[in-house]
């Protein structure tokens, strides 16, 4: 599978809010959880024109979320040997794939992240929270390497990328 614009966005949504499982039945998969609907749906579609299938979306029955489910093996380990994203919880460690990194689809995984993790406060400003320290510093330098204006602050566990206030 080549790297191209879908597959780097799902690949940054994942990271952002996913993540992949194998149970000791030994069934493996993916799952991404967001509040947003339309956030799932665009990564099923994602997933569709990538690999040819539709995950299962479900409401969450604990959180005002939805839950897409990829229960395929052959592409959870494409993501976790190809793409570099660990089984379980990787929360702190997860990075931006080195095979990303070497592509010229680096922007189209921020946008999957910034999907998943980001939003537009009251005052115009585009804002990603990132527990992962590493994970906020690639982002940083993806947009900064497209030309976005933004600036980083630490929080007492959260990384924030900002933009500097929009006009209406």
């Amino acid at each position: 599978k080549n790297i191209n614009s879908n597959l780097s966005r799902l690949c940054g949504s994942i990271v952002a809010d996913g993540h992949l499982f194998r149970d000791k039945n030994k069934k493996e998969g993916i799952i991404i959880v967001d509040e947003y609907r339309d956030s799932i749906n665009k990564c099923n579609k994602w997933l569709k024109e990538t690999f040819g299938f539709y995950g299962r979306i479900k409401k969450s029955k604990q959180y005002n979320a939805w839950i897409l489910y990829i229960t395929s093996k052959i592409v959870t380990r494409f993501f976790n040997k190809f793409l570099q994203i660990p089984y379980g919880k990787k929360s702190n460690i997860v990075r931006e794939p080195d095979i990303i990194k070497r592509s010229k689809y680096r922007l189209d995984f921020a946008k999957g992240v910034i999907l998943m993790d980001g939003s537009v406060e009251l005052d115009y400003v585009v804002s990603l929270g990132i527990k992962n320290k590493l994970l906020a510093k690639d982002i940083y330098g993806i947009l900064r390497a497209n030309k976005f204006d933004i600036r980083t602050s630490d929080g007492k566990s959260i990384y924030k990328v900002r933009s500097h206030r929009l006009n209406k």
